[in-house]
């Protein structure tokens, strides 16, 4: 294969899609001098920056970039499919049913998508709620262990009357016995 034809070939996709050498060669990244040198067939094309164009741009055919045929057949090609994109009545109807069916899509996405927000929104406020109950909760249980801890001591004190007046019922008959 004649890398000076590769050479032309790119050049000539390149023109054909209004990319400047600057833009180009930044996309596939190399700098504009050694671009510039690929392209005026002063250097030859790597394989890298071969497979890279092809990353960048997979509508360069690769199949022609490597054949003997001469720009016609591209040009060829290239009518056809831009004819084939913008005026076939089939395909524009598909492109129109289709974007009718995605805009269907995006309504009943937004409005699940506005459910979900709303769902969301409640749970948080029932979240909210849950945490005042809790917190309520929390200083009952504080209050009901003080109040465990007020009846513990007034038991006691209480057992304590207890032992003292029975010491003192205990005394009193003694005294009354023993006199």
């Amino acid at each position: 294969m004649n890398a000076n034809l590769i050479a032309k070939k790119i050049k000539h996709f390149r023109e054909e899609k209004k990319v400047s050498q600057l833009d180009f060669s930044k996309n596939i990244g190399i700098n504009k001098n050694q671009y510039n040198k690929y392209e005026r067939g002063v250097n030859a094309y790597s394989v890298d920056v071969i497979c890279k164009i092809a990353l960048i741009y997979p509508d360069l055919d690769m199949n022609w970039l490597f054949s003997n045929k001469d720009f016609s057949f591209f040009e060829f090609e290239t009518q056809n499919y831009r004819k084939a994109k913008t005026e076939t009545p089939e395909i524009q109807k598909i492109i129109q049913s289709q974007s009718e069916d995605l805009k269907k899509d995006k309504e009943v996405l937004t409005k699940a998508i506005d459910g979900l927000y709303s769902d969301k929104k409640r749970l948080l406020d029932e979240i909210i709620e849950l945490k005042k109950q809790l917190e309520i909760l929390e200083m009952d249980k504080n209050d009901l262990r003080s109040q465990i801890v007020e009846l513990k001591e007034d038991k006691r004190r209480l057992l304590e009357q207890v032992d003292e007046l029975k010491k003192e019922m205990a005394g009193m008959e003694k005294r009354q016995t023993g006199s």
